[in-house]
């Protein structure tokens, strides 16, 4: 770019030069060109040199690998709780009930209300009573597909939930 701006001064600078000559006097023609050749000549000054290219290309972009997330290792109890879990989703319909709502209650309020259609006021007692350590059911019979859904994206969120079974199977 530095190299092109050079170009253009020089080449507006020779033109205005040769219309001066030609004509004997200075008019307002070579004076914009002349103009012209100074702007460029202050770009490219202006310009650094070690400038990086940029360059547009069509071809996408290499993935990029996922961020590393470290979670704590299971305790035993833990792995009992998700085998338990999981035996539980294994059925047609659960019970869902809000364990803890995280730091983030607003994230966890979005959730609670995407997936089971309540309004703000609903949600956010929802989900104080289960930051007062209380567990409330938040859906008695959902389908297991769904609420595994509703499970990671409130995980994603910073609450966890639990799951029941349902007395109709």
């Amino acid at each position: 770019m530095r190299m092109f701006l050079v170009l253009l001064a020089v080449g507006a600078g020779t033109f205005a030069g040769y219309l001066v000559g030609d004509r004997g006097e200075v008019d307002l023609m070579s004076g914009m060109i002349g103009a012209a050749a100074l702007l460029a000549i202050a770009m490219a000054w202006m310009m650094p040199a070690d400038a990086p290219r940029r360059t547009v290309s069509l071809r996408p972009r290499g993935a990029r690998p996922a961020p590393v997330v470290e979670r704590p290792a299971l305790t035993p109890e833990d792995a009992a709780r998700q085998r338990e879990q999981e035996r539980i989703l294994s059925g047609a319909q659960v019970a869902v009930r809000l364990v803890e709502t995280g730091r983030n209650q607003i994230a966890v309020i979005k959730v609670l209300r995407t997936y089971l259609d309540i309004g703000l006021k609903d949600g956010k007692d929802l989900s104080d009573r289960a930051k007062q350590g209380g567990r409330p059911l938040v859906a008695e019979a959902m389908g297991a597909s769904r609420a595994r859904d509703f499970a990671r994206e409130m995980e994603n969120a910073g609450g966890r939930l639990e799951f029941e079974e349902t007395a109709t199977r």
